[in-house]
């Protein structure tokens, strides 16, 4: 279940053309956004949803978050979120 969230979340973030690194051998991925605000943003946006990612990274991953990889229906759910945030 993993491994099929895992692959749902990485073509997803290729489609919507954010940067990603990671995903394939552990159960995280990094998201890189613009900048360190973004991250920010981003984390307070899903923690008001419940949905809990981590940023707040030191430099040089400042404007990254990490994204903990479940069943594609939690990836679901995230992509979903993610959309919201970037309109």
């Amino acid at each position: 279940e993993v491994k099929e969230g895992s692959s749902f979340l990485r073509n997803e973030l290729d489609q919507l053309g954010i940067r990603w690194y990671g995903g394939k051998y552990t159960n995280g991925i990094l998201i890189f956004l613009e900048n360190k605000l973004a991250s920010e943003k981003l984390v307070s946006f899903f923690k008001e949803k419940q949905i809990y990612i981590r940023g707040s990274f030191e430099a040089p991953f400042e404007s990254t978050i990490r994204v903990s990889i479940g069943s594609k229906r939690y990836m679901k759910t995230f992509i979903y979120n993610l959309k919201e945030w970037l309109k």
